[in-house]
């Protein structure tokens, strides 16, 4: 397992050094980004901060073990008293897709069965959409605009992954100076307080990652029965992140793999990797089925001749006037077709006329300019989630 960490650890440090040389580099400006101070003033401040956390370091190393609890103890507090702040002075406005989803849910959560017709569009938003308003039912026997009762649950939910993300540097005996200092960067970070606000899935998925190996830690070392009822309480955890949003079969197939890797290492025997294999599929399989149904019962019909096919983002994605960019002329021009047949032919010429068209060359540097829209900003887009707000200081 510390062969598995170490070689992560270097792939995550080589993804960082180029993320901060796009950053540096090839700043993105056409997306209304705030305007980056010049390379060398960046420069200057990333070296000034790496003496400062390099400093920083030696002093934690220094204190007693008394005085370092007391010190997380008062930044992890300070943490929960920063987001309460944030979650009960902002109220986002859910645009574009939260702005369906938050209507949606009100009224399941009020009774009613109709669906709105974007949701035979974009089916995949219809999971959350339900989750959201299961959770909207007991909040609005309470007060009629709990939006400021999402934000908190949502701070809970997305602050199990620093509770995870302790527990893995104390497992791993990272814990002095490693807890203070992933603490104070969960503090500042500007993602965890935006999806904190943001009505949709990205606040749901943040945590997964950290949450799901902290159980995967915790169930080898533990035996017997409890060790498989973790094992599999995480598979039915990452199961539940899959049907709420599929990208997030990545991290199911990791579960697989760590399967495969802990068998290799001998940690799993041939007999409990194939029971792995088994509860991840069963629990997969449970989650679609129950989420099935669910839709039945709030009154959910897929119609396939409206839904957009997964090939629609593809085409998308490859259009050469853009660096991936959502396109409303390349929706339309698949969502006209009649059937989902025909919906699919032409999502296929897309992709096959712009592949043509830019060649392996143009395709290679197509990507490039994929790869630094997605890599030339720190905030992983979160300063646009949240631009809009029903409250807000008047500052």
């Amino acid at each position: 397992m510390k062969a598995v960490v170490k070689s992560v650890n270097w792939l995550a440090a080589a993804v960082l050094v180029v993320a901060v040389g796009m950053a540096w580099l090839q700043p993105i400006h056409f997306f209304g980004n705030p305007d980056w101070a010049s390379p060398v003033v960046q420069l200057a401040m990333v070296l000034g901060l790496l003496v400062m956390t390099m400093a920083g370091r030696q002093v934690l190393k220094q204190l007693s073990s008394r005085q370092y609890r007391w010190l997380l103890i008062g930044l992890v507090g300070l943490i929960a008293i920063v987001q309460i702040l944030i979650a009960t002075s902002f109220v986002d406005v859910a645009r574009a897709d939260p702005f369906f989803v938050r209507q949606q849910a009100l009224l399941l959560a009020r009774g009613s069965h109709h669906w709105q017709h974007y949701f035979m569009i974009y089916p995949n938003n219809v999971n959350f959409t339900l989750l959201v308003a299961n959770l909207l039912k007991p909040l609005l026997k309470l007060t009629q605009t709990p939006w400021v009762l999402l934000n908190v649950i949502r701070f809970i939910w997305i602050d199990t992954g620093l509770i995870s993300g302790l527990y893995l540097l104390n497992r791993w005996r990272y814990w002095q100076p490693g807890a203070v200092s992933f603490s104070l960067l969960w503090l500042v970070s500007v993602p965890v307080a935006a999806f904190g606000l943001f009505a949709y899935t990205d606040a749901l998925v943040l945590p997964l990652l950290p949450d799901s190996l902290a159980l995967l830690t915790l169930g080898l070392s533990l035996t017997g029965w409890r060790r498989w009822g973790v094992l599999i309480g995480d598979g039915l955890l990452v199961a539940v992140g899959v049907v709420m949003k599929t990208n997030l079969i990545v991290l199911w197939l990791t579960l697989v793999l760590m399967g495969i890797i802990l068998w290799w290492q001998r940690q799993f025997s041939g007999r409990q990797m194939l029971g792995w294999l088994v509860s991840l599929v069963m629990t997969l399989g449970v989650m679609f089925a129950v989420m099935r149904t669910a839709q039945q019962q709030a009154g959910y019909t897929r119609q396939a001749d409206a839904a957009l096919p997964a090939t629609s983002w593809i085409a998308m994605s490859l259009n050469p006037q853009s660096s991936g960019e959502y396109r409303h002329d390349d929706f339309a021009r698949v969502n006209q077709m009649p059937t989902a047949a025909a919906k699919r032919q032409q999502t296929q010429q897309m992709i096959q006329q712009r592949l043509h068209q830019m060649g392996v060359t143009g395709t290679l540097v197509h990507l490039l300019k994929k790869m630094r829209v997605f890599w030339a900003t720190g905030d992983f887009d979160s300063f646009k989630l949240t631009t809009q707000w029903i409250r807000a200081p008047r500052w």
